[in-house]
């Protein structure tokens, strides 16, 4: 049987006109063949690229479709008939990591070492101060919770990298059992006595400008002074020495077993002064009552008890002075001020 002759079309026919009688075309001749289904894709194919601008033929993927489900999807996507499925985008914010960060990375290091070593993820909730009668974490706990922060007192890298040894006498928790940058030995005293991690900073800030290395509270007998650093100096010597001035005449009980960790340790530095910062958040300090005092002491007192630390009293004319620095070092977060990180 002869074929009629067929209408040709221009170029500038509708494309959907154009493709649909290079279709017919194609099947009236191969519709009987067994390679009907391939030869009818290759028809729409080849339809699609004379009837398609350059433009649209770069929307069809070029690798093997595999399937004719997935040659008729990338004909419908050429023709705008279908959207090509997106990927969700990324998100911009990363998501936090909690029981430990950050958030970020810290060591989970039940021998109390910082964020040198070891791959856990730390807690990513600041240490805020528990009630009275709180249950305290122990070293580890606290080891693992600590978030990694970067060292601004490279003068403290000595200091920092020793634990404390002898335990002590009055406080048989403190231990000293931990390494670190300076800010996350005050996250892991913090942590470890239930005191919130800013008001140790701020309180470090005041006492020493986070300076291990320094001692205050001068006097000219030597018997006043920690025993390794109780050499007159200009007819003097330090009474208070460390990261919060830890006061040799009153707080000696750190020279258990013969050893120094005040004077030689940040972390048992700290971990001795939240101690006794604890005892009085306690209500155990009753003596406070007997002595020279503001107001009467009672238990649960966060700023009392860090006025103590400094004059023994509770609310009296000289301590005011301090608890209003540390709060105002807290407020202004001073250990992030350009000054206090410029200080070397």
């Amino acid at each position: 049987m002869k074929h009629p002759k067929r209408k040709k079309f221009s170029r500038s026919a509708p494309r959907t006109r154009r493709l649909a009688h290079h279709v017919r075309r194609g099947l009236s001749w191969l519709w009987v063949s067994e390679l009907a289904w391939p030869a009818m894709i290759a028809a729409v194919a080849f339809g699609i690229f004379i009837a398609l601008p350059p433009s649209r033929l770069d929307a069809i993927p070029t690798g093997p479709a595999g399937k004719l489900g997935d040659a008729l999807d990338s004909v419908a996507i050429a023709l705008n008939l279908q959207q090509p499925t997106e990927q969700a985008a990324p998100s911009s914010e990363a998501t936090p990591t909690t029981g430990n960060s950050k958030t970020s990375k810290k060591s989970n290091n039940t021998s109390g070492q910082g964020s040198s070593a070891g791959t856990s993820t730390a807690s990513s909730v600041q240490f805020v101060t528990l009630p009275p009668g709180s249950p305290l974490p122990s070293d580890a706990e606290c080891a693992a919770r600590v978030r990694s922060m970067p060292e601004v007192r490279p003068a403290n890298t000595t200091y920092n990298n020793t634990k404390g040894t002898g335990g002590n006498t009055e406080f048989s928790r403190v231990t000293g059992n931990y390494t670190g940058s300076t800010d996350e030995i005050l996250q892991w005293a913090s942590c470890k006595w239930g005191i919130d991690e800013d008001i140790a900073r701020a309180q470090a800030v005041k006492e020493s400008w986070w300076f291990h290395r320094t001692g205050g509270d001068y006097a000219t007998d030597p018997a006043l002074c920690w025993p390794p650093n109780n050499q007159l100096v200009n007819g003097q010597c330090p009474e208070s020495v460390g990261i919060l001035q830890v006061r040799y005449q009153y707080h000696n009980s750190g020279l258990a077993a013969g050893t120094y960790s005040p004077y030689y340790s940040t972390a048992y530095n700290a971990d001795y002064t939240y101690a006794v910062w604890r005892d009085c958040y306690e209500g155990n300090m009753t003596w406070l009552n007997s002595v020279e005092k503001g107001a009467t002491y009672a238990a649960g007192d966060v700023w009392g008890c860090v006025g103590e630390w400094f004059s023994g009293r509770w609310y009296t004319p000289t301590t005011l002075p301090y608890i209003n620095a540390v709060k105002d070092y807290k407020s202004k977060r001073m250990w992030e001020h350009p000054d206090f990180l410029a200080a070397q």
